[in-house]
């Protein structure tokens, strides 16, 4: 909770845009989608390494190209 509340105080202070807040992160996911990542049926960290790929970067964010 601790780390919420220093995202939710940067975002008011305007530290943190909201394309960067990892509060924001999930605000388009539906009920269905949340509730299936919660229960295992949706793996994130694969998401996000898919997504890193589909950019042509590595898991360090480093661009190593298009395969």
């Amino acid at each position: 909770m601790q780390q919420i509340n220093e995202w939710k105080a940067a975002a008011i202070l305007g530290f943190i845009p909201d394309d960067e807040n990892p509060l924001f992160l999930f605000n388009r996911a539906t009920k269905e989608m949340l509730v299936e990542i919660l229960s295992g049926g949706i793996n994130v960290v694969e998401l996000v390494k898919f997504e890193l790929r589909s950019r042509g970067l590595n898991e360090e964010g480093r661009f190593v190209g298009f395969n």
